[in-house]
């Protein structure tokens, strides 16, 4: 089971703002939807329950992967059973404040989803449970966090076509056009979720600053699936919390 994660402190910064309209496309659109149209809700860790014996019968947690949440989701859907999203189930959690956090937190979100796509993309792909379109819907949430990185190689083909030095033949107007529909499906989810949480309409403007927030998100993907290809070390880390500041400071 899944339930609904809203933010606790979204006027603390204009960061942690973004972060809370984030949580609303993501629980009012996303999982709502893919609740409604596939029945392919995510398990996300946080609001959640998970039977222990559907637990032990998969060998318990996957300790190496660092989104144990989507590891999980993908091995039960695998087996047949199915995650369900409650959007009623309502808690809170704590946004990050600094773009530092973001970036750590965020990182490991996409380190860890670019590796269960590149463990579980096969299995999905030859699996009988699912019908075709599900198998889409599938390889769709697999590779939310690739996104970023096709739209940051977009951009980048684009600089390069500037410069005269693409690749001939290479069409800035699709290019362009390309890029700006990997931008706009993000930008519509997130529209969708103020609207569906019926936010104040002075709430709008705010999201003209989730593209230097999404450029971001380009450069810690692409740094992500870099380093998930190279197989570079990496541990599961604790998102740094407004409580744990004193503890972190007090141990250093």
């Amino acid at each position: 089971m899944q339930g609904r994660c809203q933010i606790s402190n979204p006027d603390d910064l204009l960061i942690s703002r973004l972060v809370a309209i984030d949580y609303l496309a993501g629980y009012l659109v996303n999982e709502y939807g893919r609740q409604s149209i596939y029945r392919l809700p995510a398990y996300g860790g946080a609001n959640c329950a998970v039977r222990t014996t559907s637990l032990r019968e998969l060998g318990g947690w996957n300790v190496g992967s660092v989104t144990e949440d989507t590891d999980l989701t993908i091995r039960l859907t695998l087996t047949g059973q199915r995650v369900r999203y409650d959007v009623t189930a309502v808690d809170e959690e704590e946004g990050v404040i600094t773009v530092g956090r973001f970036w750590r937190q965020r990182y490991r979100w996409a380190r860890g989803h670019q590796q269960v796509w590149r463990d579980y993309r096969g299995p999905v792909w030859r699996s009988a449970i699912f019908s075709r379109m599900e198998k889409v819907e599938m390889m769709m949430f697999l590779l939310v966090f690739h996104v970023p990185v096709l739209s940051g190689l977009g951009l980048l083909v684009l600089a390069l076509w500037g410069a005269g030095v693409a690749p001939v033949g290479q069409d800035p107007v699709n290019l362009f056009l390309l890029w700006t529909l990997l931008l706009l499906g993000p930008l519509l989810e997130l529209s969708a979720g103020l609207l569906l949480a019926r936010a104040d309409r002075r709430e709008a403007p705010i999201l003209l600053f989730f593209l230097p927030l999404f450029l971001v998100s380009i450069a810690l993907c692409a740094k992500a699936w870099f380093d998930g290809i190279r197989g570079s070390g990496y541990s599961w880390g604790k998102t740094v919390r407004a409580d744990d500041a004193p503890a972190a400071g007090a141990s250093a």
